[in-house]
């Protein structure tokens, strides 16, 4: 285990965490005392050091949500006529996050987006910013996953649970994909070819996205809980 110093940090379950620069921020989640709490920590991953983030704007907090990271690879614009052209301008980097639970049991389905400050190669600061969205969006879910896409600049959600929506299945469990296309601030609903294999219903699950942000990418999904309660160990 690690060695930390700075401000007493609480014990919390089900909060979300991604790696902005050299910080990784830590929100949400509920204390041992069950309260869901919207507190932000920044903790330095060189010199092991807890800070709180205060921010102006009210956040509800929540648990059992999503979250990733965003950071372009910002390329050189590309001289088309008389303009500079450059995509990547439109897409804001920061931390991402995606469905929950809040402190009333209501599953959430809003898409937040936070901006970090960043000092000295840390996260100092942070505010939420308000997106216009165009599109349907998934619906509320807990138990997903979330990953960034970089060659395709997109958000990708996978699965999760939503108790209403599947109440006439017989299970909680979603197999939906969706895409949120950052630079166009659109949701996409992605759909299968004839020849594809279909997601199980699954939530509880892990996923990543391996990419040279380049040429090459491919997102893994691993484990995680179907209809039949059984643990996947394929994907």
């Amino acid at each position: 285990m690690a060695k930390t110093k700075g401000i007493n940090v609480l014990p919390r379950k089900d909060h979300n965490a991604a790696v902005f620069a050299r910080s990784m921020i830590v929100f949400g989640g509920q204390f041992e005392n069950g309260q869901i709490t919207n507190e932000m920590l920044s903790f330095d991953m060189e010199y092991h050091d807890w800070n709180r983030i205060y921010f102006k704007q009210s956040q509800e907090g929540f648990v059992q949500g999503a979250c990733c990271s965003v950071v372009l690879q910002r390329k050189q614009p590309v001289l088309v006529g008389s303009e500079l052209t450059r995509l990547s301008d439109t897409v804001q980097d920061g931390i991402y996050y995606f469905g929950g639970k809040n402190a009333k049991g209501e599953i959430l389905s809003k898409l937040k987006y936070l901006k970090p400050i960043v000092a000295d190669h840390k996260v100092v600061a942070a505010e939420w910013v308000k997106m216009k969205q165009q599109g349907t969006p998934p619906c509320g879910r807990v138990g997903h996953t979330m990953t960034f896409l970089p060659i395709n600049q997109a958000l990708l959600i996978v699965g999760g649970r939503n108790d209403d929506v599947c109440k006439n299945l017989n299970t909680p469990f979603l197999n939906d994909i969706h895409l949120f296309l950052l630079d166009q601030k659109a949701w996409v609903s992605v759909k299968y070819t004839p020849s594809s294999e279909h997601l199980y219903r699954l939530g509880n699950h892990c996923m990543t996205t391996m990419s040279d942000s380049d040429s090459y990418e491919k997102t893994l999904v691993f484990g995680g809980i179907t209809h039949s309660k059984v643990v996947l160990n394929k994907y």
